[in-house]
């Protein structure tokens, strides 16, 4: 009888003590996001690069960083932006990330594409882009990260996160620092 009791409590303090976070609950996988190629990343299309041994997988992320400007580092229109930091994220656990890339600030000359990699704690690395620039949502900025590929159990890894921002500016209006959170899900 004692036994049944605490059974009982022990369930009651699972479904009591559970709570959703909304931010992070948004109907991620309702969408269909379609990127370069024709490439479906929300794993409405297998991914056949893993000959079938892939397994699609929760992530969640939680990072922060600083952002830095090199102009004329990539053309006289075009200023370097490079990305760095640190954070947590599932099958990763604490990780570093780079990304960079050239700001265009004359409209005949396109931006390129911001791409770099995250170094998990065991030094697979993980390719990551962004998909674009992103949108202001109420209080935060959001855009999706791309994953294609990476080293080590990632080589053949594909997947995405949403993420939400929150920066911190210079006088000049320019986002200097980041921190960010967001889920989605990996194949690998």
């Amino acid at each position: 009888m004692k036994n049944k009791f605490f059974i009982l409590l022990f369930a009651g303090l699972l479904m009591t003590s559970c709570s959703e976070d909304v931010s992070l609950n948004a109907p991620l996988t309702d969408e269909a996001i379609v990127i370069d190629d024709e490439i479906n990343v929300n794993a409405l299309k297998p991914n056949f690069k893993n000959n079938g041994k892939a397994v699609t997988k929760p992530m969640k992320v939680k990072g922060d960083g600083i952002i830095e400007y090199n102009p004329y580092a990539c053309s006289e229109s075009q200023v370097l932006v490079e990305i760095t930091g640190t954070g947590n994220a599932t099958h990763m656990g604490k990780y570093d990330l780079y990304l960079s890339y050239c700001r265009s600030f004359n409209p005949t000359i396109p931006s390129t594409r911001t791409e770099g990699y995250q170094i998990a704690a065991n030094g697979d690395k993980l390719l990551t882009r962004l998909l674009y620039d992103g949108v202001e949502d109420g209080l935060y900025f959001q855009m999706y990260e791309y994953y294609p590929g990476g080293t080590g159990r990632f080589a053949n890894a594909e997947g995405w996160v949403k993420l939400f921002f929150e920066f911190t500016y210079n006088d000049d209006g320019a986002p200097v620092a980041y921190s960010n959170y967001g889920q989605g899900e990996l194949t690998y």
